[in-house]
């Protein structure tokens, strides 16, 4: 596919001198969920966190998903906030370019796991959470928190009839 090419391969280490591994920038690049007017801003706070968490673990069960589609038997994240996902492959992400005999100084990189990579990648990329998505699953994780918090008051409330 146009763009697939070698030079858009993603690739992280966890150390420096030690083989990287294929993988996928999977941070959250979006706007961050703002509190409407008139909100409780703790409870909005405990919300968005709430729906971090959620939208979190949903879509790493989604790139398991994907990474099966796509021939890996899984994923894995890496990185100090978990912002890479890899796939498991047997191929090292060691990409060695030819010199200028056309001599390759290393193992070569595999062109079937080349393509099985950027389609992974595409796939990845397009699950990604938008923003839009990000503010509606906070909200809706508000609305749950009122809803309980009011509640609360009404049980209590009655208790003290």
């Amino acid at each position: 596919m146009k763009g697939d090419t070698l030079a858009s391969v993603q690739t992280h280490s966890e150390d420096f001198g030690r083989g990287s591994h294929l993988a996928v920038n999977v941070k959250y690049r979006g706007r961050y969920p703002t509190c409407p007017d008139g909100a409780d801003k703790k409870l909005w706070d405990r919300a968005w966190e709430i729906a971090e968490e959620t939208i979190r673990e949903f879509w790493w069960e989604d790139a398991e998903e994907i990474a099966r589609d796509h021939g890996y038997a899984g994923v894995f994240s890496e990185g100090r906030s978990d912002g890479w996902c890899v796939p498991y492959t047997s191929w090292s992400g060691q990409v060695c370019y030819p010199d200028l005999k056309g001599v390759y100084p290393g193992p070569a990189i595999d062109l079937g796991e080349l393509a099985r990579y950027h389609g992974f990648r595409r796939a990845i990329e397009a699950s990604m959470p938008h923003s839009e998505y990000v503010q509606e699953e906070t909200q809706h994780r508000y609305d749950e928190l009122s809803e309980d918090r009011f509640q609360s008051v009404k049980l209590s409330t009655v208790g003290a009839l």
